[in-house]
């Protein structure tokens, strides 16, 4: 036991973890996640210097732990933790080697005046927070060096505040929380956004200042909600080379250069006058259903078929009401041999068994962006 370096006990009947597993040097990995009968964690836990990850996500808030003395000397790097968030906050900010925390709150009373923070946390990179319950309408004061956030059924949430100083922050998910009704400032350097199920949500924020954005998901909000995506918002640069978009848009934005509001094929050709301005192409299409869309472009000036998937996220959408939707892809130009004056043709596809309705569809010339644009 001596050499032992990993440990998975989740899902198991077990109820206490005895004094003996702070007797375990090289351990670096434990797992106790889903354990319902586990009550007792005993504070020979924090003898484990070498402990980088663990793993409490239980179903209730029913754990005696034992870590608030000595844990100052472990040196975690990833937790995983079912508590009462106001209870189990001072354990949690003394892991300064804290990298990521997945943190779902249990058993607390709202107490909406009083917000909490892990600002301390220098070194964290990861925060999943799932069902809130003990602070409220609050929205914790965040780390700036923050690069992932996920937040998960916060029903008293009503507003996330501006978030425009977190400069390292890229990934940002805002699941299920049904009180929320808006979004301030998002953080500028995001590459990828995703807001689900938050029905109360009926403003989008703008998008226009998120030059690096490359994935947007916007589904099963508000009734009313509609995101608004101009020309600039889905320019390609020389670090990112792709965008993607699902959004509940029932109509494809006026701005596309070349449209079929009846059915899902496209002919145009590329202007030639374009010089040196030619980036690639866009593509929108309205449907419903969420099956994955095949678009077969066809260069009939250089007699060339290629085909690009529109993969567009189907977590949590089964048994779910089908409305319109669109999704949206951007393409290089040099990633499919096309070339200024050539004449494209488009077929937009779905596979034969399936359901989805394509009701309309849409291309637009993507332009290099000047430098002035860019500043």
């Amino acid at each position: 036991m001596q050499c032992l370096e990993s440990l998975d006990a989740s899902s198991t009947a077990i109820k206490e973890l005895p004094d003996s597993i702070g007797s375990l040097p090289s351990i670096n990995f434990l797992k106790f996640g889903e354990c319902k009968k586990l009550t007792y964690v005993p504070k020979s836990i924090c003898n484990l210097k070498s402990l980088k990850y663990l793993d409490m996500f239980i179903s209730e808030d029913i754990i005696k732990i034992e870590l608030f003395e000595g844990v100052n000397d472990m040196n975690l790097e990833e937790l995983s933790l079912s508590c009462n968030i106001r209870v189990g906050l001072p354990m949690i900010l003394s892991f300064s080697s804290l990298r990521s925390l997945h943190l779902r709150d249990e058993c607390g009373s709202p107490s909406p005046t009083k917000p909490f923070s892990f600002f301390q946390l220098f070194n964290f990179k990861e925060l999943w927070l799932t069902d809130c319950t003990s602070h409220g309408s609050c929205f914790p004061e965040l780390p700036p060096n923050l690069e992932w956030l996920y937040v998960e059924n916060h029903a008293s949430l009503e507003q996330v505040p501006d978030l425009s100083y977190l400069k390292h922050l890229k990934i940002m998910d805002i699941m299920r929380c049904c009180s929320l009704q808006s979004l301030h400032k998002l953080p500028p350097h995001l590459l990828q956004l995703t807001v689900e199920d938050c029905t109360s949500l009926q403003d989008f924020p703008d998008l226009s200042e998120l030059r690096d954005l490359m994935y947007l998901t916007v589904l099963r909000n508000g009734s009313n909600l509609k995101v608004s995506l101009e020309e600039n918002h889905l320019q390609l640069t020389e670090d990112n080379d792709t965008f993607l978009a699902t959004v509940p848009n029932k109509e494809i934005a006026e701005w596309f250069d070349y449209k079929n509001r009846e059915g899902c094929t496209l002919s145009f050709h590329v202007p030639p006058n374009l010089g040196d301005n030619f980036l690639g192409l866009a593509f929108w299409v309205v449907r419903k259903g969420f099956s994955h869309i095949e678009a077969v472009i066809t260069n009939k000036t250089e007699d060339t078929t290629t085909t690009t998937l529109l993969n567009t996220s189907n977590y949590g959408r089964m048994g779910v009401d089908l409305e319109l939707e669109s999704a949206i892809l951007c393409i290089r130009s040099d990633d499919f041999s096309i070339k200024k004056g050539d004449k494209i043709m488009i077929s937009f596809e779905v596979d034969s068994f399936s359901d989805t309705e394509l009701k309309m569809c849409a291309a637009h010339v993507l332009k290099r962006p000047s430098k002035k644009s860019l500043s």
